[in-house]
């Protein structure tokens, strides 16, 4: 397995110049480079059009996410998207997740918001791992492209950031509460989730349970080498 870590290209949009200043402060140092927009309609237009390892979307008494986030996503970027408000309100919340953002942080805790944030960008970030090759696997972070036994597999970003998880520690059995926390950074298993993504891998490779993605009788999965 070859890998390379790479620096990190965050999209931020923001009018606040607090935030922003904090912001950069605390993530743009060598291993982020950080992209600060004050206008909305620019940030989406490179949302859109560049190639970003994140964005983080701030919202403010002037706009809402959620048309941000649709419009993102109706574009086909599959991009991670972080949120943060001020007040996170239960329709906020489901409206923002529903609409496809992955994270939403509550900024008027800065300290905490920016542990939550590092740490999201660690588990998720395929950018880490620019380019897998295990077995007749290989997997290329930047362009979220899997390539198995000389064939480009589409995938979506849920089923790319499982699979390249096992891909990047072979020969190690995860569980499916693992793997839940890791890959859908939630505590609690929601019941076949974690099979029914595993599932949906093997068919799109083409394979079964004894080959690339190993079942582990009564441990869980992994890829064994």
């Amino acid at each position: 397995m070859h890998t390379r870590k790479t620096r990190q290209n965050i999209l931020f949009v923001s009018i606040d110049d607090k935030i922003k200043n904090m912001i950069i402060h605390n993530l743009e140092k060598k291993e982020y480079r950080i992209d600060y927009v004050k206008n909305e309609d620019i940030g989406l237009a490179k949302a859109i059009h560049f190639s970003y390892s994140f964005i983080i979307y701030d919202k403010n008494h002037l706009n809402h996410p959620v048309e941000f986030i649709k419009t993102v996503r109706d574009n086909n970027v599959i991009t991670p998207i972080i949120v943060l408000a001020s007040k996170l309100y239960e329709t906020l919340k489901i409206e923002c997740l529903e609409s496809g953002a992955d994270m939403l942080v509550d900024k008027r805790e800065m300290e905490f918001t920016f542990a939550q944030i590092k740490a999201f960008i660690r588990r998720f970030s395929p950018e880490k791992e620019e380019n897998i090759l295990v077995q007749n696997l290989q997997l290329n972070g930047n362009k979220l492209e899997a390539i198995y036994k000389n064939k480009k597999i589409p995938l979506r970003k849920k089923e790319f950031s499982l699979l390249a998880y096992l891909a990047s520690h072979p020969n190690t059995v995860f569980s499916r509460d693992h793997l839940y926390q890791i890959i859908w950074n939630k505590q609690k298993l929601k019941s076949n989730t974690v099979d029914t993504h595993i599932n949906l891998l093997r068919k799109k490779l083409g394979e079964n349970t004894s080959t690339l993605i190993r079942t582990i009788h009564a441990k869980g999965y992994a890829i064994i080498v």
